[in-house]
């Protein structure tokens, strides 16, 4: 095999021991559109189709694609640290997503149109292998490509590659399908807010919907068939108060406080979300900009390298 970058071969998880070593958290970040590549993967010679060629391959059983399948694409990290912790990874982003939250950091990514092959998007996923024990698939919103998702999931299993996904669970059904043929390895739920308030939030209800995904995804790792299930949930000044409610329908399932961020609105400190998670009474992963990720549990007990612990407690005195 051929190095594009290295003028000798390299023990992948030598590399990756080595990047999770770091001090700083690693996220090489390309923006959306072509892939980083400066060239596309070869297509395989097509069919001719009446009197012109007007799909570019022909049937591929192995990802059931029916070999003209596309995936409406959004954009490429080769190598990550911060999107699966503890791991390197690459991720893609897929595009189209029906809830339109006014805070997403990928909002570029709600609607537009990039379509690429499945075997164009696996390639990439490919040439990560070198320094990526894992992809993610993010958006967006990736289940809502179900055939696609599903396509890309099965070509990543057949590469050794564990498979997360980050998720707002408004299509169980795909979720459901991931699992029934073991496809996922970590699922990140989002749960924006108490039940109640999706519809006057989004103006559709998708309660029932996101219901649905986290009761999957709990039996799933319950019995097994996900080894890695996290709700997660972002929290923004003035709406502390919807994490008791979320953290009760959520028992048994790793929580995660994640600093929101909104023009015009202070974002919590670390010490504030602390503060929610001694309120509710459970372990909780706390992600802000500042300190990156640390487990809390409790004001006695912190693992984090990045916190200095004088500056929490001083906040929690407050």
């Amino acid at each position: 095999m051929k190095m594009p970058i290295y003028s000798r071969p390299i023990q992948e998880n030598t590399w990756s021991a080595f990047l999770l070593s770091q001090d700083c958290p690693l996220r090489v970040v390309v923006s959306a559109g072509p892939a980083p590549y400066p060239h596309r993967p070869p297509r395989p010679r097509c069919r001719s189709i009446g009197t012109f060629d007007r799909f570019y391959k022909t049937p591929h059983p192995r990802y059931n694609d029916g070999g003209f399948l596309k995936a409406n694409f959004g954009g490429f990290i080769p190598l990550s640290t911060v999107d699966w912790r503890g791991r390197a990874v690459c991720t893609v982003f897929l595009r189209g997503c029906p809830v339109r939250c006014r805070y997403c950091q990928n909002a570029a990514l709600q609607e537009g149109l990039d379509e690429r092959g499945i075997a164009e998007i696996l390639a990439m996923i490919r040439d990560s292998t070198l320094l990526a024990t894992g992809v993610v698939f993010s958006g967006g919103e990736a289940t809502m490509q179900k055939d696609a998702l599903l396509a890309l999931a099965r070509g990543a299993k057949e590469m050794g590659l564990g498979v997360g996904l980050q998720t707002n669970g408004v299509f169980p059904e795909t979720i459901r399908a991931l699992l029934a043929e073991r496809l996922v390895d970590k699922i990140s739920l989002d749960i924006k807010t108490r039940w109640s308030h999706y519809r006057n939030l989004f103006t559709v209800d998708y309660a029932d919907r996101v219901k649905t995904s986290l009761a999957l995804c709990t039996e799933a790792h319950k019995t097994g068939v996900l080894p890695e299930f996290e709700v997660v949930v972002t929290v923004f000044r003035g709406c502390e108060d919807d994490v008791p409610y979320i953290a009760k329908e959520t028992g048994g399932v790793d929580l995660v406080l994640q600093q929101g961020i909104v023009r015009g609105v202070s974002p919590l400190t670390f010490g504030e979300l602390a503060g929610i998670a001694d309120r509710i009474r459970r372990t909780v992963k706390i992600r802000t900009r500042e300190d990156g990720e640390a487990t809390y549990e409790g004001r006695r007990i912190m693992r984090a390298e990045s916190i200095d612990m004088s500056g929490i407690e001083r906040d929690q005195s407050i």
